[in-house]
């Protein structure tokens, strides 16, 4: 088993004809891994470049042009028609990628975990490169990998880290930026619906996405008294064109919002990520909570405000420039409304807006 400096040291670059990259972790995860993909694609411009995601994360990366082909399975957690129907069809998409028979398989996670690492080996490629077990893992897991990448020693956000690992076989990029592929249809989507609801009718209008979500396990919840003094605000604020948007499972809380506003925004209802992707590349501001919708509206180029619990901002905020993070300790709840419209404002007006990050 090899261990690499972070320069690539002693890894043969000229004998890689095909690399797979496996990421089976969420949305966001999978968004701020695009940069080191990029890196592949520009150190290894000649090799086939497959990717390995699950099935819920698969939109994210499909269209981009540093990768061949994008490979889904669906987590046996989540399946609706059962545990053996999924690890059935796990074996067949593993079955697909060992026939490509590639020759390195590179898992790329911040850490060691055993279901990841698995995947790799799966992969059956001679060279497989991730992370050493912690605390030795034991005999089995630490056969996993044979070419281990160093672990971090310090803080670094997702996609320095992501970075990291690929670094480790020599590649790397002087573009950092995140990547989603939007197809004309989708911006096509974007762009009748801000007709059709008479949105940006004067140039100087701004377009604002308000996204409601939460994860309750992250103490990523926000009151809904909050978001309803947020929409009363920008309603009122001359100039702003606000728009609402939500996932199914956040239904609930974005009816009682509509039910208690003085006045109702428009409603945007992507019917896909590319299609709500499409919509943020047209917003001028992003406002959510820290999650997936906070990288897809970085990768879209559009200026995002994010709202945190107990997530790193270090490690997970929004990826470049001009994105701010609001956080007050643990809990997303006890960052305030005023806090939120005091800087969508400022961000609105063009003023360089500070974090905001009280322990």
């Amino acid at each position: 088993m090899t261990d690499l400096a972070a320069e690539g040291a002693g890894f043969d670059k000229s004998s890689v004809k095909k690399i797979l990259v496996v990421r089976n972790d969420n949305l966001g995860d999978v968004i701020c891994t695009t940069p080191a993909l990029r890196a592949l694609r520009e150190t290894f411009p000649k090799a086939f470049i497959g990717v390995l995601v699950a099935d819920y994360t698969k939109e994210a990366l499909t269209g981009l042009p540093f990768i061949d082909r994008v490979y889904s399975y669906e987590k046996a957690k989540h399946s609706k028609s059962g545990r053996l129907a999924s690890w059935y069809r796990q074996g067949m998409v593993i079955g697909e990628i060992r026939r490509e028979r590639f020759d390195v398989a590179i898992g790329i996670r911040s850490r060691f975990t055993k279901s990841h690492a698995w995947l790799v080996f799966a992969s059956g490629a001679p060279k497989r490169v991730g992370h050493r077990p912690t605390g030795g893992g034991g005999s089995v897991s630490s056969s996993y990998y044979n070419i281990f990448v160093p672990d971090e020693t310090e803080e670094l956000h997702e996609v320095e880290r992501s970075l990291n690992v690929v670094r480790g076989v020599g590649a790397d990029t002087r573009s950092k930026r995140l990547s989603m592929h939007i197809p004309s249809e989708a911006l096509s989507g974007a762009n009748a619906f801000i007709a059709e609801n008479n949105l940006l009718s004067k140039d100087s209008n701004k377009l604002v996405t308000l996204h409601i979500t939460s994860r309750p396990e992250h103490n990523r919840v926000w009151p809904v008294e909050s978001y309803v003094k947020v929409v009363d605000g920008l309603m009122a604020t001359p100039g702003v064109d606000l728009v609402m948007n939500w996932m199914k499972k956040d239904a609930s809380t974005a009816t009682e919002v509509m039910e208690n506003v003085l006045v109702r925004p428009r409603v945007f209802e992507a019917s896909s990520l590319k299609g709500f992707a499409a919509f943020l590349s047209r917003s001028d501001l992003l406002i959510t909570l820290e999650g997936g919708s906070m990288h897809i509206g970085a990768a879209a180029g559009a200026p995002t405000l994010a709202i945190f619990g107990d997530t790193s901002t270090v490690v997970w905020r929004p990826w470049g420039e001009g994105n701010v993070t609001l956080k007050r300790g643990a809990l997303a709840s006890l960052v305030t409304a005023d806090d939120v419209l005091k800087a969508a404002r400022a961000m609105l007006a063009g003023r360089k807006v500070p974090d905001l990050e009280v322990k």
